[in-house]
């Protein structure tokens, strides 16, 4: 099995997970998600479903609360837009236990935008947008031009000389930044 590239959103979602009741990976069809979650719960208790899983989603939508209630580790549930009752039986449950890392939610849609959650996540879910794979994540290096940006010193921002030459670059962008051809 080929070796995962390290996404640099994963410590601000395990971040998120450290002092908020929901954090949710939100980001287009294929960009990850997914493995993302499944990365983060290598490293704690947790349990994790898919509600593309059909006797999965069958169980979320016939019992929101109990499927929600059915772990006191970390649950991830995994494209949780296919099932928006589960929003509210989050937000009920952690109205009984609201300590942080309850919940780990993906999903390609805003949660905020499906009809009845917007006032449920108030103050509950913290939001982690994943973007397709940057360069520095396909290159194994963090890009650090935002804050050379932001740092103020002009020498700072001078242009870098590449060992890249012009066919790289139609490559890496014809390559894109998902993980397959869509």
């Amino acid at each position: 099995m080929a070796e995962l590239l390290h996404r640099f959103a994963k410590a601000l979602v395990q971040e998120t997970l450290e002092d908020t009741p929901i954090a949710v990976i939100q980001g287009a069809r294929q960009v990850g998600k997914s493995t993302l979650a499944r990365a983060i719960t290598n490293s704690r208790p947790s349990l994790m479903l898919s509600l593309d899983t059909q006797a999965v989603f069958q169980a979320a939508i016939a019992d929101p609360d109990s499927f929600v209630r059915q772990t006191s580790d970390l649950l991830v549930i995994d494209e949780v837009q296919r099932a928006p009752q589960l929003i509210l039986a989050m937000k009920d449950a952690i109205e009984e236990d609201r300590r942080p890392g309850r919940f780990l939610i993906t999903g390609s849609a805003n949660l905020l935008e499906l009809p009845g959650t917007e006032e449920s996540l108030a103050g509950r879910a913290e939001t982690v947008v994943l973007y397709g794979l940057s360069r520095g994540e396909i290159n194994g290096h963090r890009e650090d031009f935002v804050d050379r940006l932001l740092s103020g010193d002009e020498d700072d921002l001078k242009v870098r000389r590449s060992d890249l030459e012009r066919g790289d670059y139609l490559e890496m962008i014809c390559a894109g930044s998902y993980q397959e051809p869509l």
